[in-house]
């Protein structure tokens, strides 16, 4: 088990590509190494109506986020939004979603990406988008924690993104009937800090690209690129 988990983790970070997170290579870190950066979560706990356990396989569920907080849950400050090419903004959409599946018996992983307008049941009652059932159940837990007081604004933000968690986790199984044995989550902030640990990532581009909006301004050929570039790209 512990080597696939391992193995698993060695796909987790990734390269954007049209809002996509793909499998890339992180295997020169040691799993324990990478763990002491990692905020963890109880998020899979005590989910409703969860699918059972030995469905004989590990799954993953990888999730790109488009939050502005770190990991503490404070706001990033205008000098890193900057940095990311982006802007203050509320809410939070999971528009990346993947599930890394790794079957008990030794066979090769499979990756399926739920694309982000999926139209479906979520926790909060009716249905809407997968990519909203994050931020409606973060709302929701928001607005009630805030009405309770006694949080800072941290605490709160970091409180009601579990009770996001929980949701996304829950409308993900209830629609793909797969039982969610790890979370990963990886944010604008994460993502730009995981491609400068890299070193970068090289891509190849047919053609040269200039978008004023994303700020994804390349030249054809290969190139090496992280940090804001990578989140343009």
């Amino acid at each position: 088990m512990k080597s696939m988990v391992r193995r698993a983790w060695n796909l987790v970070i990734a390269v954007l590509s049209v809002a996509t997170i793909v499998a890339a290579g992180y295997t020169y870190l040691k799993v324990d190494d990478f763990r002491e950066g990692v905020t963890s979560s109880p998020s899979l706990e005590d989910i409703p109506n969860a699918p059972p356990t030995d469905d004989g396989a590990e799954d993953i569920l990888l999730v790109g986020s488009d939050s502005r907080t770190d990991a503490q849950g404070r706001p990033l400050s205008p000098a890193m939004l900057r940095k990311l090419r982006t802007e203050a903004s509320t809410g939070v959409n999971t528009d990346t979603l993947i599930i890394l599946r790794f079957p008990r018996d030794g066979g090769s992983p499979r990756a399926v990406s739920i694309p982000r307008d999926s139209w479906v049941n979520v926790p909060t009652g009716g249905k809407a988008k997968i990519n909203s059932a994050f931020n409606t159940a973060k709302v929701a837990e928001a607005a009630r924690l805030r009405q309770r007081g006694g949080m800072s604004r941290a605490q709160i933000e970091r409180a009601s993104d579990e009770r996001g968690r929980k949701a996304l986790i829950q409308t993900v199984q209830d629609f793909t009937k797969v039982r969610i044995d790890h979370y990963a989550e990886v944010s604008l902030l994460g993502f730009y800090l995981l491609t400068e640990a890299l070193g970068g990532v090289e891509v190849c581009l047919a053609a040269a690209t200039s978008d004023a909006d994303s700020g994804a301004n390349f030249r054809a050929g290969r190139q090496t690129i992280s940090g804001g570039e990578a989140l343009s790209y």
